[in-house]
């Protein structure tokens, strides 16, 4: 991953948990700790199982104080709202 954000720390996890009553997956959690988002290498990966479309891509993982705002996990919530049904949240842009 290239990183593209600043690092985020626990604290400012929690808050973003606290905000949108959510709890993050402890593996989710340690990868905004170590990336806090960014852009993959490769963007592309293979999708077992889906014959007519084998590959996928993510241009960007989203992170906390973004410094591009469309990449703000907070920026997205407040203009597209939490996702439904719950328990699912955007963690990035294909």
């Amino acid at each position: 991953i290239t990183l593209t954000n600043a690092p985020t720390s626990r604290i400012r996890i929690v808050e973003f948990e606290e905000r949108w009553e959510i709890q993050l997956p402890g593996a989710y959690r340690a990868f905004l700790l170590r990336t806090n988002g960014g852009i993959p290498e490769p963007a592309q990966f293979s999708i077992d199982g889906f014959a007519n479309n084998p590959w996928g891509s993510i241009q960007v993982f989203f992170g906390l104080d973004a410094h591009i705002r469309a990449n703000d996990l907070d920026w997205i919530l407040e203009n597209f709202g939490m996702p439904r049904p719950d328990g699912f949240l955007p963690i990035a842009f294909s």
